[in-house]
């Protein structure tokens, strides 16, 4: 029994499991298993606290992402695609 009342999506990605797979940076155009097109890379933004005070969002790499429709999918954790990802010129 789930103590969830929806499904929770979790990931869980082991070290050196990205190693050798293709870089990703913002723009960087994939192939979209779920529509066949491709789609470009966007950046995660993040902020953080200093002296008390919030900064204000920058884009970082630490994960990368990409919209089909209206959704949006995770390709990537710090400038490296997940396993699967392919460019759109590789298509």
């Amino acid at each position: 029994m789930s103590l969830f009342k929806k499904e929770v999506p979790f990931i869980s990605i082991g070290n050196g499991e990205l190693k050798g797979n293709i870089k990703l940076k913002k723009g960087t155009l994939i192939a979209c298993p779920h529509c066949g097109g491709s789609h470009p890379v966007g950046l995660s933004k993040s902020s953080k606290f200093v002296n008390g005070e919030l900064t204000p969002e920058v884009e970082t790499n630490a994960i990368q992402f990409y919209s089909c429709g209206k959704k949006t999918y995770m390709c990537g954790m710090d400038g490296t695609a997940l396993n699967g990802i392919r460019l759109a010129e590789q298509v």
